[in-house]
Order: structure tokens, then C-alpha cells, then sequence
């Protein structure tokens, strides 16, 4: 709207409020309402590519792409199932948006300055689209190191591994900012899980669980990342 905020409606909705509308665009289906499954089309309802937007309870938005169409890679996503991911990820309200060939995202991976295609599209390349939605940062690059984006990210491995953390510099807009070559420091959340060296280097100790990797500058936190260690099940 006009006033910066992000609303999902239905028809009747839209005319109520077209006045105060800044940017708007249509979706296939509303499915998730008041932080429930709600509309499911039963055209497509089956697996597919799909690109959904969801609006949490503090006003925060936030998109999902599913890519399908490409066994073993990705077979999609059903709507029921779709609804189901976005109410995991805190929407109160989602709606999908066009799929199938046309569900492509591009972003700016951690610490790059260019956007990049970050999914599969089924076409096998871009198709052409009549329109999308661009988050755009207000926040200007100066490239002076401000945080850091630790690698790996969110992962799962075994008990006894080795693995090596990286870190990319970011500025405050969180495009590419050098990494100081001092005042670094790796630590872990909880040492039982095994030990880190000054190059990043992980090495556990068998014990399983979730355990943060911080990677901090002048003895503030940069950058953090939560790995798993568990057995394979």
C-alpha cells in the first residue's frame, strides 16, 4: 500500500482498497489465511514448480520457489503441501503466484554484488514473464566490512567429521566487503561438540546435536552459522 505495507486480498478486497495501493499483482490462489490452509485450486493441484509470497504476523514478507518437473532433482510441490511450508515459515497469510515454467528466482548470493538465477527453472532457462516482484535495498554499498556470511550454512553432517568454514565479507547493504586480515576469531557455541582453529577448521568430537559457529571481529560476532551433527537415520 501507499503506507508501505504488505496485504494479501481476494477481488472484493482489492476494490475496497485500490485507492491506497502503491504496487500490486495477481496469484492463482490464496493459500494460507489467518495462519491456515485456505483456497486449493483443483487445476494443477498435482506436483509442481511453484512460487509462493507469505506475510508473517509482524508484517514481514518473504518468498518461496519450489522447483518440480526435473526427476530425481525436484518433482514440485502440491498446494496442499505449499500452504503447509509457507505456515512452517511464520505466514499468517500466502499466496501462490504464477509456476510451472515461470517460477524462477534470482538474488544476490551472500556477499556478491549481481543477481543470479538461484533455482532450476523447468523450461531449462528463463522464461520470458510479463512481470515480477523486485525486492529492492534501500541501503547504499560502500564495501567496508560490517558482517560476515559463514559457509557451510544450516547443514547437517556425521558425528567425527572434519569440515572447513568459510566466511564472505558483507557490507551493511550486504553486498561484497573484503575481509579484514586480523582481528578474527573462530568459536563455538558449545566446545563438547569438538574443537575449531584459527583457518576455520572444524573437527568434532562424535557428540550430536545443534551447535552454532561463530566467526567474530574484534571480539563481537560477524557472522554465525547452526550445523547439526547427527547419525544418518
Amino acid at each position: 500500500t501507499k503506507d508501505n505495507k504488505a496485504v494479501i486480498g481476494d477481488r472484493n478486497y482489492y476494490y475496497s482498497i485500490k485507492k491506497n495501493l502503491k504496487e500490486a499483482l495477481g496469484g492463482q490462489a490464496i493459500i494460507v489465511k489467518d495462519g491456515k490452509p485456505f483456497e486449493k485450486p483443483e487445476f494443477n493441484a498435482a506436483r509442481n514448480p511453484r512460487t509462493a509470497v507469505g506475510i508473517k504476523a509482524d508484517g514481514n514478507v518473504f518468498f518461496i520457489t519450489v522447483d518440480g518437473r526435473q526427476d530425481p532433482y525436484s518433482s514440485g510441490i502440491s498446494y496442499d503441501d505449499l500452504a503447509s511450508l509457507m505456515i512452517d515459515y511464520g505466514a499468517v497469510s500466502a499466496i501462490d503466484l504464477d509456476g510451472g515454467g515461470s517460477a524462477t528466482c534470482l538474488s544476490r548470493r551472500p556477499g556478491e554484488d549481481i543477481l543470479e538465477l538461484v533455482n532450476s527453472p523447468s523450461d531449462g532457462n528463463e522464461r520470458s514473464v510479463a512481470n515480477s516482484w523486485l525486492v529492492v535495498s534501500t541501503a547504499v554499498p560502500d564495501h567496508t566490512f560490517d558482517n560476515a556470511f559463514v559457509e557451510p550454512y544450516d547443514e547437517t553432517f556425521t558425528p567425527g567429521s572434519t569440515i572447513q568454514f568459510t566466511a564472505r565479507g558483507r557490507d551493511k547493504s550486504l553486498s561484497y566487503a573484503p575481509v579484514p586480515v586480523s582481528g578474527l576469531e573462530w568459536e563455538l557455541s558449545d566446545k563438547s561438540f569438538g574443537s575449531i582453529d584459527s583457518n576455520g577448521k572444524f573437527i568434532s568430537s562424535g557428540k550430536t546435536g545443534e551447535l552454532q559457529v561463530m566467526l567474530k571481529y574484534n571480539g563481537k560476532t560477524a557472522g554465525s552459522s547452526t550445523i547439526e551433527i547427527q547419525n544418518p537415520d
